[in-house]
């Protein structure tokens, strides 16, 4: 072939030489041709393509390792000719998606966890926006980033949604085949190392191809250019080099020029006169150099100064070590803030080794250690940098250290990602995720930076850890001061003032003057030390004498550059005036039987000659006025000469100084008993019995111990009552008044329950808390949720007349039941009202009598603190209910699923009662005598004319007159409010004290009125109202639409009616109008409401966006000169437009059930089509009809024309309606289109009046337009009569028919329910509702009636056999003539809905569905024909569904989109397969109200689904985007089953990052790995932390309801799991969000980590298989023998030793039949002997004991010998004996608990026994014995199972005493009490032996700890000399000075503090040493105080002589 000569280096070649290369092959053909432009994506089909992004750049070929390579092809007119075949595409487009493979047969694809480009088969979502492409899948999609391989730019992926990298949008060229091809391009030369790299001296650089038989031609450039020279061999690099190359091959044209670019990497220069700070490396430990080195995975020591911290933004996380070797600075990187430590200190660290990014470091610290203080050494400076060039010459030697680059110029400060930075020559680096800039500096400004220097495997990087690593080179900005708001100082109070004061380098110093009757004074400011932007200053007390009323203050700051900033001067108030410090009676004190209390006030700052007025008041009753009290050192006094009534009153006491100032100062007591108190508590929570954490037990228990702080005084427990009955017994409704009526096990059930809280509040241990028993009735995905207390019984949602949610049905019916005379004494509560769970339909049905059983509404609720997370106020569904009409009282509740019953925030339910018992509580409630507050002890009385708060006045009073009474012991009361009808404030008192009386007079102009009050920290309370009259009757009756189908771009109208029955006109001051919370418009009076009437207010708006969207609608009416306000919300589903397809429904002809008789009744049918996408018009006109049928825009894709109606009321319609020619035209152009049509019939029983033209009649009218469209199908002119099966009743009911017999062969009939044993009982059966319909049948080609079908048609619907036709107005039609069809062989039955397949000219087809009778009318598919589900539906409606499927196909979604969708309430629908079961299939492995499922593409929650799905099952779900707890779920509109063949969803394998990265978020996961941490919730497992092999940690969560009966085996701290569960997400968890959540605690697998040493908490060891070699034993009289066992089978492994002892069962079988039974085992020396001296042992020595279980063989003691112990304590390390006899045991033995063992210490008995006893002490289970009654040679931690000998749960806290051999008494031990771990073990220290007693409860009689403690000291002491005082503490107590965490082995800490009452005559020091001063008598005292709280005082009178 001819060479094509075009060359790109032909003026600089001068030689030419061909030599061969051998390219990398290739796969695709080489292409010459063009390439050209899609458009569409319709025009992406499978072919070769080049991909170029929007900067022009496109993808090339696989690199190899993560990237696509990048090259810029020319474009020109939307056309690229024979482009570089390295950028040829190979694309195979299918439904899945599309498959990339590049040039060289690469396919690729998203790892879906990284950035990188992975190699293997994939199908890419390809989606097509704006003229461009993007590429993505698993959450990733392609993007390109310029600043990677070395800034030469490539693709990789990038997380779709947050990454700062945006996905590429490619414009696609294709290769056209049509267009004639030209030569092609070779292939540009690539290298072997990518251009930019830093490479060292001698390296080699190959050059490649891919295109066939190229040269690659190139000359090299370091000094001066090179010749041209043709490539055979690598070019060796020894210089900073440049290559330029191109390829030529034979018959290709000439390559572009590729040009690398190389650095010769730098040795670091040696510096010997680097200061070392680690001049010595300690032993056993390595340096940072050593560290970095090492493979990942390694548990090592390493030494090394904290030089540098850095982490994400602000936030450290990373620290780095630094050494100076032979004049060079090695570094480590540490993933550890290491904040306890400065920079500069010497640390000593333990962790583990690991690889980041290409990066080395160490994490996973177990142990810190400061060798050196900063102080005390110098710390190795950060190397200096001029240019980004020189630090990258030398970048791999300075990994990880820290350095600066002078004269930086700072980029855009980024967020989220990097951060550019440019160096004086213009080089640049990226700053990863940097500290954000100083104060005051921008982009642009010049900095020298400090840095720690990184990367992310190959891409370069630094890391910047504060704002102060920017130093500002050229600060000219002084610093700015900024003053807080002042309070007032007092007099003689010391004043603290604190500033702000920020400089964009460093404030250096500041000064305060303040100015004080003209004096002024300077004085500097200290800069906090925690936070440097705060400067602060005390200013003495004494400066503030008499006279001072004010000063002035003003600051002056200077930076480091001199910049000086000053403040303006500010005027701060000197309050002059006494300070109250103490009353009595204390605020709120209840004298008793006190009835005349002290009445003091004790203040400072009195003066002299002060005087105090008291005026006491009880109510407004005064019962003092300004009487004088008494005064005597700074406290003022009156005493009562007379009882005091019992009531409540207020002090009020004026003091007065000399000179006129005075304070006042109002305090409330109560003298007596109060007829009402306050009792606080909680209203809803839960329990195992439904979906709570924690067991009844569990929980009576808790608020049993619960603190009186925490003030609970009652609790209720409401579990969710569908988990007392089952779908299958289901409690009738009766049985809530009779639980005799109750399924056995639901009686069983709910007794127990309400058993347990009876006995409780019984019980005598009980500390006076009232625990309440009721149930929550659930909907799910319905009205709301209520609380019901004081009945008999329960009923659920089970029950499905109660649960029918069709128009609320199920809770009109609940709301019919609580309303029967037996519910009088019930008690109900509407739960959390709001979006989530429903509004009650916004508190509709009201009617006095279930008014009367509904008396409360929860105005918040959740477990989270108050104003958090979890915490979900509703105070505006408050004033809802109240505006409705509801006589309701405000709760607030934690809702407790998670435990901590009462006391798991602030919130409080308060009661007002004389009676504080259960039934008395249930009086209160009904009488709504409660307020809600977010503060726990706000004490709130409220009553209007002495009515108190939830009382109704019937008769309007002339006036009203509000008194309240408001007290906080602890908070300040910001304000009270009077709330009255629609929220609206009518008086407001700023209270602004911790008490306050507060009374006001209102005029009686509305109807309710209660208090809220708001306290200074921002806590709200709300009172029941008072009711005055009847609630006033107006407002907002409805808000609808002018659409049952919103649309996308089409105007609607908002129709908000309003009412009026007040007998007064009534203005609309405004209407507001609000989408989903954002104020669209607002309408300023819009008119009147005359009285009696309603108004239409209507408001034109245009959706935007497809979704679920809110209008709420904001009325304020005017009614006699007051103001009302009112809303009301409206729910649109917003369709779109470019989705939705179109029915016409007829209604120009007086239509049936449309706008003829029963008009506009195709309602349901429309709201059945929009679910669909489907919207229906109805065509009011004949322009509208024809217009329809004409489709010009084709949207219309089916008409439904009804039977034109000839009946008005009882006569025949005057005028009526035919088909005109031009309709039937347009309808016959319809189906030629290929439109659908149907046509309904009507009987002739409706046309049965008068004569008038039988071409008129509706059948003849149907069948005209039937015959022009060429249909065989026709309706009858007759009716449908059944005299046998018939709704039964009247005549006229032989025409209401509901038909069972289907032709199962027409697809219409798909998903009808057909029992054949029940055919006509709609319990078992759907049947077909035809009601005054007429018959259907068919013509021949001549048009004559026929009973024979030809093949287009296919019956739906026949009649029963007794059904006949029936001529009802006599004209000669219909009867017995009307044709029947077969069924079956031998059965012909009249037909009465059929379909027809029309074929047309065109070959176009149109379907025909033909009915007797409106099919589709509001009656005829009611979603349930009655309050009943016990009733199917009419299989009309399963009919309808398959037929509008046949007119618009269900678009299914992909989960993952749901996933990505940003905004809430968006609409999908998906299809999945069930991955966790509904709690109607098992409650015990379902999570509340929600079922996870997944597809192909992603998983999701589902809520609230209720049904018995189960997992395997798939189905298809309805529903919008919405949110919980920040996990993103699908809010289901509707559930079907669409296949119940179980299906296997194999769980995907993740990585703790990828839970933590919720990439995975919804689907079905697995993880293994280790188990670090357990987490009990109310005894039962709850939280597990598992880490990976990367050494991440997840979160495993169990819900406390999930199958509590099943225990976690080998569940312990060390041990491996496997676990399988649903990747979930919680935001209010305190802790790792992310989750997975455990759907059976069966999926959780523990087993053993036999690679480490057995783990205490699981102590039965592996023992080796054969025995140790056991020498003969040495008999000893009684029948004893000793074994000792000289050696074992030893390894080391990871550093720790283990020794494996085995007893042979051969020699315990000898001893026991030598008449031996009891044996002593003793450990020798020389088990150790030959390990504890290994180098290699520093992780500890174990020793794994195994003893057989010999019969009659009892091993009595096994003694671990003195010289073994020695030499264990020569290893300095920790000795563990895992004694595997019995259920086994572990002896936990400390280093420095060996340190104790001298060569006089006794052999040390480690044996360890446990036995039940409950007769030892009361609520004793058992007695551990531990070796021998005496004290231990050494402590040792002993852990124990006991789980099965003495039936303790996990959990369960146990109390442990040892038993005094002596006396017998039991002695509390330290650390009490113990818990049982998740495994079922206890594990306990202690530094003696003998038995210890394991009670559940403290033993009352126990000697405690405190009580053996002994103090002695002489009584009198010589003046001049000292005495010593002894404290005498039991081996149990550790004295210290201080507690610190964790206790020494066995005992417990103790502080000793000494007092001396008069220092003048003796002191006494810290260590208890007395000093006599002077004669005279002095008390001691000695407190010794033990850390578990015990205190005791020890006192002695000492005589000094």
């Amino acid at each position: 072939m001819k060479k094509i000569a075009k060359r790109y280096l032909a003026m600089i070649l001068s030689i030419i030489m061909v030599f061969s290369v051998s390219p990398v092959k290739s796969y695709a053909d080489e292409i010459a041709g063009t390439f050209v432009k899609i458009n569409s994506a319709a025009d992406l089909i499978s072919g070769k393509y080049v991909m170029v992004e929007s900067s022009g750049k496109a993808a090339g070929v696989f690199d190899g390792t993560n990237t696509l390579t990048v090259a810029q092809p020319t474009v020109v007119d939307d056309k690229i000719t024979n482009p570089d075949s390295g950028l040829v595409w190979d694309f195979t487009v299918s439904e899945s998606g599309v498959t990339l493979m590049d040039s060289n047969g690469t396919k690729i694809k998203p790892t879906g966890t990284t950035n990188v480009i992975a190699v293997g088969d994939f199908q890419w979502t390809a989606e097509f926006i704006g003229g461009t492409f993007s590429f993505s899948g698993l959450n990733y999609s392609i993007g390109y980033n310029a600043t990677i391989n070395s800034n030469q730019g490539g693709f990789r992926t990038y997380k779709t949604a947050g990454s700062t990298i945006k996905p590429s949008n490619f414009t696609l060229y294709k290769l056209d085949d049509g267009i004639p091809s030209g030569p092609v391009k070779a292939a540009r030369p690539q290298a072997s190392k990518p251009s930019g790299s830093t490479v060292v001296s001698g390296s080699a650089i190959t050059l490649s191809c891919t295109t066939p038989g190229a040269t690659i031609e190139y000359r090299v450039t370091n000094v001066s250019p090179s010749a041209i020279m043709f490539y055979s061999e690598p070019i060796i690099i020894s210089s900073d080099t440049t290559i330029e190359a191109m390829a030529t091959a034979p018959g290709y044209l000439d390559s572009d020029v590729a040009v690398f670019n190389y650095i010769i990497g730098k040795e670091p220069e040696t510096n010997p006169d680097l200061f070392d700070p680690i001049p010595e490396i300690p032993a056993g430990a390595k340096s940072v150099f050593e560290a970095s080195q090492l493979e990942a995975g390694q548990t090592i020591t390493v030494v090394g100064q904290l030089v540098y911290r850095f982490g994400n933004y602000d936030s450290a996380n990373s620290a780095i070590l630094e050494d100076v070797i032979n004049g060079q600075i090695y570094a480590l990187q540490i993933f550890d803030s290491l904040s306890g430590f400065e920079i500069g200190d010497v640390l000593k660290l333990t962790g583990k080794t690991d690889i980041y990014g290409a990066v080395p470091q160490l994490r996973d610290l177990t142990k810190k250690e400061k060798l050196v203080s900063a102080a005390d050494t110098q710390l190795i400076p950060a190397q200096e940098f001029t240019s980004f060039n020189d630090l990258k010459a030398v970048k791999e030697s300075l990994i990880s250290e820290w350095v600066i680059i002078k004269d930086v110029t700072l980029g855009n400060y980024n967020n989220n990602g990097s951060t550019k930075v440019t160096d004086s020559n213009g080089g640049s680096m990226d700053i990863y995720r940097a500290a954000t800039f100083p104060y005051g500096v921008t982009a642009g400004e010049k900095v020298d930076l400090y840095a720690c220097v990184s990367k992310y495997n190959t891409t370069d990087q630094l890391r910047v850890g504060s704002s102060t690593d920017y130093l500002v080179t050229n600060d000219t900005k002084a610093p700015t001061i900024t003053f807080p708001v002042f309070d007032s100082a007092e007099l003689e109070k010391d004043y603290r003032i604190s500033v702000t004061i920020k400089d964009n380098v460093a404030v250096t110093e500041a000064e305060l003057t303040y100015t004080v009757n003209s004096v002024s004074t300077t004085v500097p400011l200290i800069q906090n030390a925690s936070d440097k932007t705060q400067w602060e200053v005390t200013i003495p007390g004494s400066t503030f004498t008499s006279g001072v009323s004010k000063f002035t203050v003003s600051v002056t700051a200077k930076d480091k550059a001199g910049n000086e900033g000053k403040s303006t001067k500010i005027d701060i108030a000197v309050i002059d005036e006494p300070q109250v410090t103490k009353v009595t009676p204390a605020r709120n004190e209840k004298t008793g039987d006190e009835k005349r209390p002290l009445i003091s006030i004790t203040a400072t700052n009195l003066g002299t000659a002060p005087t105090a007025k008291l005026t006491l008041k009880a109510g407004e009753r005064i019962e003092l006025n300004a009487v004088a009290m008494t005064h005597a050192n700074g406290t003022f006094s009156y005493k009562l000469t007379k009882d005091l009534a019992d009531a409540r009153y207020t002090a009020s006491v004026v003091i007065t100084r000399a000179d006129g100032k005075s304070t006042t100062y109002e305090w409330p007591f109560t003298v007596g008993t109060p007829e009402y108190s306050l009792y606080f508590g909680q209203l809803h929570s839960h329990t195992t019995y439904s979906d709570g954490s924690g067991s009844l037990d569990d929980a009576l228990d808790y608020i049993n111990k619960i603190s009186k702080s925490d003030n609970v005084d009652f609790a209720a427990f409401t579990d969710h009552s569908n988990y007392f009955d089952t779908k299958t017994e289901v409690n009738p409704e009766a049985s809530l008044y009779d639980k005799n009526l109750m399924t056995a096990g639901s009686q069983k059930l709910w007794n127990e329950y309400k058993g347990k809280i009876a006995d409780f509040n019984a019980s005598s241990t009980n500390r006076g808390v009232i625990a309440l028993g009721g149930y929550e009735m659930t909907w799910s995905s319905g009205p709301g949720h209520i609380n019901t207390w004081n009945t008999e019984g329960i009923v659920s949602r089970n029950n499905e007349t109660l649960n029918n949610k069709t128009n609320d049905a199920g809770m009109k019916a609940y709301y019919a039941l609580l309303s029967k005379e037996e519910g009088a004494d019930s008690v109900s509560q509407f739960n959390h009202p709001g979006k989530t769970f429903g509004t009650f339909s916004d508190f509709a049905y009201w009617d006095p009598i279930i008014d009367s059983r509904i008396t409360l509404v929860e105005v918040g609720n959740g477990e989270g603190a108050i104003g958090a997370g979890g915490y979900f106020p509703s105070y505006q569904y408050y004033t809802m209910a109240l505006d409705k009409g509801w006589h309701v009282a405000p709760t607030n509740n934690q809702d407790n699923h998670k435990g901590k019953w009462g006391n798991a925030n602030d919130a409080r339910d308060v009661i007002i009662t004389d009676n504080f018992t259960e039934q008395g509580i249930y009086d209160a409630l009904k009488d709504r005598r409660v307020y809600a507050t977010e503060d726990k002890n706000l004490e709130i009385t409220y009553t209007v004319n002495d009515e108190l708060m939830g009382s109704i006045i019937d008769e309007v009073p002339e006036s009203l007159d509000l008194k309240v009474t408001l007290s906080d012991a602890d908070d300040i009361i910001q304000k009270a409010e009077v709330i009255v009808n629609s929220g609206r404030v009518v008086h407001t008192w700023d209270v602004n004290a911790q008490s306050k009386e507060l009374n006001v007079n209102l005029k009686p102009d509305y109807s309710y009125y209660y208090i809220r009050v708001t306290e200074k920290d921002g806590d709200l309370a709300v009172t029941a109202p008072v009711w005055v009259g009847k609630t006033k009757l107006l407002g907002i009756s409805s808000v609808e639409s002018s659409t049952a189908t919103p649309v996308t771009g089409e105007e609607m109208t908002v129709k908000t009616i309003l009412f009026n029955s007040e007998s007064e006109d009534v203005a609309i001051k405004s209407l507001t109008y609000k989408l989903d919370g954002a104020i669209i418009e607002r309408k300023a009076d819009a008119g009147i409401v005359a009285k009696g009437t309603t108004t239409e207010v209507a408001f034109e708006f245009t959706p935007e966006k497809a979704k679920m969207q809110t209008i709420t609608v904001e009325v304020v009416l005017e009614s006699g000169g007051l103001e009302y306000e009112f809303t009301k919300d409206i729910t649109l589903d917003v369709r779109d437009a470019n989705k939705l397809v179109y029915i016409g429904i007829d209604g120009s002809h007086f239509n049936e059930y449309v706008a003829g008789n029963y008009k506009d009744s195709m309602t349901n049918f429309s709201k059945l089509a929009a679910e669909s996408n489907v919207r229906c018009v109805i065509l009011n006109s004949s322009d509208e009809l024809i217009a329809a049928a004409n489709n010009t825009d084709g949207k219309y894709k089916m008409i439904i024309l009804t039977a034109p109606s000839r009946r008005d009321g009882t006569k025949l319609r005057e005028p009526y309606a035919t088909y005109a020619d031009e309709e039937i035209a347009a309808i016959k152009g319809f189906s030629e289109a290929g439109g659908s049509l149907v046509f309904c019939g009507w009987s002739d029983l409706y046309e049965n009046y008068k004569k008038f033209p039988a071409e008129d009649h509706m059948a003849a009218q149907q069948n005209k337009v039937l015959e022009a469209l060429g249909a065989s199908l026709r309706i009858s002119d007759d009716g449908t009569y059944d005299d046998v099966l018939n709704a039964g009743g009247s005549e006229a009911n032989k025409a209401r028919l509901y038909f069972s017999t289907y032709n199962w062969d027409n697809p219409f009939t798909n998903g009808i329910v057909y029992d054949e044993k029940h055919p006509n009982d709609n319990i078992y059966s759907q049947l077909y509702s035809q009601y005054g319909g007429s018959t259907i049948y068919a013509v021949d080609m001549a048009g004559n009636p026929t009973s024979t079908l030809s093949d287009n048609v296919s019956p739906i619907v026949y009649g029963h056999d007794t059904t006949y036709s029936k001529d009802c107005d006599n004209d000669g039609f219909g009867g017995s003539s009307t044709p029947k069809y077969e069924y079956k062989a031998g059965d012909n039955r009249l037909m009465v809905l059929a379909s027809e397949t029309i074929t047309h000219a065109s070959g176009n087809q149109s379907l025909l569905i033909v009915a007797g009778a409106a099919f589709l009318s509001n009656f005829e598919i009611q979603a349930t024909i009655a309050d009943t589900n016990a009733e199917l539906n009419y299989s009309n409606y399963t009919i309808l569904e398959n037929l509008i499927q046949y007119v618009n196909p269900t678009q299914l979604d992909k989960i993952e989109d749901v996933q990505k969708e940003a905004e809430e309430g968006v609409k999908f629908t998906v299809e999945g397969i069930v991955t966790s079961n509904a709690s109607g299939y098992d409650k015990a492995t379902a999570f509340f109200d929600c079922i996870y499922l997944q597809d192909e593409t992603a998983g999701i929650n589902a809520f609230p689904v209720a049904g018995d799905f189960r997992i395997g099952q798939k189905v298809r779900i309805t529903g919008t985007t919405s949110s919980y707890q920040g996990e993103r779920q699908l809010n289901v509109m509707s559930i079907s089953l669409v296949d119940d063949t179980i299906t296997e969803v194999e769980p995907k394998e993740v990585t703790a990052k990828e839970i933590n990265d919720r990439t995975y978020l919804g689907s079905l996961v697995k993880i293994s790995g280790k188990v670090t941490k357990v987490e009990l919730a109310n005894g039962a497992v709850q939280t597990i932390l598992v880490q990976d092999k990367a050494g991440n940690i997840a979160r495993i969560f169990i819900d406390g309801y999930i199958t509590t009966d099943k225990e976690i085996k080998e569940l312990a701290v060390g041990n491996l799991i496997t676990v399988v569960g649903l990747s979930s997400y919680d935001d209010t968890f305190d802790g790792l969000h992310a989750r997975i959540r455990i759907r059976d605690r069966a999926d959780i697998i523990c087993k053993r980590n036999d690679s480490s040493t057995p783990n205490p908490s699981n102590p039965t060891p592996n023992p080796t298989p054969n025995p140790t070699p056991t020498p003969t034993p040495t008999p000893t009289p009684g029948g004893k023998a000793v074994i000792t066992v000289d050696k074992g089978t030893s390894s080391i492994t990871g550093g720790k030793a283990v020794i494996k002892v085995k007893i042979g069962e051969k020699v315990l079988k000898e001893n026991v039949k030598d008449g031996n039974n009891n044996i002593t085992i003793t450990l020798g020396k020389e088990v150790l002997k030959d390990i504890v001296t290994d180098s290699k042992v520093k992780k500890g020595i174990v020793i794994d004991l195994f003893i057989p279980a010999v019969k009659d063989a009892a091993i009595e003691n096994i003694l671990l010998s003195k010289d073994a112990m020695l030499l264990a304590q020569k290893s300095g390390q920790k000795l563990t004996i895992n004694v595997a006899s019995g259920k086994g045991y572990t002896v936990d033995i400390s280093a420095s608990e060996l340190k104790k063992v001298t060569t006089g210490s006794k052999d040390l008995n480690i044996a360890v026994t446990l036995k039940k006893d409950t007769k030892a002490a009361a609520k004793s289970v058992g007695i551990l014995t531990v070796g021998t009654d005496d004290t231990l040679a050494a402590g040792m931690i002993v852990t124990v199972p006991v789980k099965d000998t003495l039936s303790l749960a996990a959990g369960k806290k146990v109390y442990i005493y040892h038993k005094n051999a002596k006396t017998g008494a039991l002695e509390e031990v330290p650390n009490n009490p113990i818990t049982v771990a998740a495994d079922g073990t206890i594990k306990f220290s202690t530094l003696r032996g003998g038995d210890f007693v394991i009670s559940t409860e403290k033993v009352k009689d126990a000697v405690k700890l405190i009580d053996r403690v002994k103090v002695s000291v002489n009584s009198s002491v010589a003046k001049g000399k000292k005495i010593n005082v002894k404290v005498t503490l039991p081996q149990e107590l550790a004295r210290v000075t201080a507690f610190k965490n964790g206790d020494p082995v066995g005992q417990e800490e103790a502080k000793v503090i000494y007092k001396v009452s008069n220092k003048s005559i003796a002191t006494v020091s810290s260590n208890g040493t007395i000093t006599a001063k002077k004669k005279g008598t002095v008390k001691l005292t000695v407190t010794v105080t033990l850390e578990n709280g015990q205190k005791k005082n020890f006192s002695k009178t000492i005589q000094v002589k």
